[in-house]
């Protein structure tokens, strides 16, 4: 397996804002990783190496979250598109296939719609998130606190959680509690007891970001998949059958409104499948780069 270290670690400049990211592997082929809310490149740690084998990797913490500086502007998924195409092509990328994760599946679709000639393909990793953004925009929250409680509660406990920053001694807490961890983890993930500690860290070292007030307000005033229409490359969701933020539901409209879409739902996990089934997600990944966009 491909050891990451320091070396491939990297600061860009982008819209005169430091941008952090993570380069690996090489090819004619880019996969370009985006992270969700809250998130960072760290996220992806378990499945790069894998991906590596087939594409060059390129991971990036969006402005406000990880090592990135907060954007200097607004802040829109538009934004954020079109900061990953400028990153692709500074590294003289011209085929990337871009994955998403949670909020980063709307920036995917953004970035195919807005950059065709880079986009190979797009992936969406628990990235219908029509309930998640219509909560976060404060539209129909009555009608889904009724019909959908349990998945309105993770997305507020989410939205509220995230934006909140954690001190080391509590971070440590929720590590090394059964109980502490199952309350603070169980929106995110299906067993929040699997999870190694490094991956428990991982997940709450993203509380208090710069990034996420500013980032929830762009995607409640966003419709998530505006412009989908005029995405022409391959797209493939990956879902979790257990995930509360990008719920089944979600998941199968969007296979009703984008029929073409392929769609794969992974057994036992929740919203955070990189970190919870990390080898059962890298596969039909590779799958989609191989057969797909090679």
């Amino acid at each position: 397996m491909l050891s990451i270290g320091p070396e491939h670690i990297h600061d860009a400049v982008i819209d005169d804002r430091r941008v952090r990211y993570l380069d690996v592997g090489e090819g004619g082929l880019c996969v370009l990783l985006v992270h969700g809310l809250g998130g960072c490149w760290q996220h992806w740690r378990q499945i790069v190496s894998d991906l590596a084998r087939h594409a060059r990797v390129l991971a990036l913490d969006l402005p406000g979250f990880g090592a990135s500086e907060p954007a200097a502007g607004a802040v829109s998924l538009e934004g954020f598109a079109d900061l990953a195409a400028t990153l692709a092509r500074s590294m003289d990328c011209t085929r990337v296939v871009l994955a998403g994760h949670s909020l980063g599946g709307p920036v995917a679709v953004r970035f195919a719609a807005r950059h065709p000639d880079l986009a190979a393909g797009i992936v969406l990793v628990a990235g219908a998130v029509y309930q998640f953004s219509a909560l976060l925009g404060l539209r129909e929250v009555a009608r889904y606190a009724r019909s959908c409680p349990r998945e309105t509660l993770a997305i507020a406990a989410e939205a509220v959680g995230v934006g909140l920053p954690m001190p080391e001694r509590v971070r440590g807490s929720i590590v090394n509690s059964k109980m502490l961890r199952q309350i603070a983890l169980a929106p995110y993930v299906r067993d929040p007891q699997a999870l190694s500690a490094d991956a428990v860290r991982t997940i709450l070292a993203g509380a208090g970001a710069r990034g996420v007030r500013p980032t929830i307000r762009a995607i409640g005033r966003s419709d998530p998949f505006a412009g989908i229409e005029h995405v022409a490359c391959p797209i493939l969701s990956l879902a979790g059958d257990a995930d509360r933020i990008s719920p089944p539901a979600d998941t199968e409209r969007f296979q009703r409104e984008v029929p073409r879409a392929r769609t794969v739902v992974l057994e036992h996990c929740g919203h955070m499948p990189m970190l919870e089934r990390p080898r059962a997600l890298t596969g039909p990944i590779e799958e989609f780069i191989k057969g797909e966009t090679a």
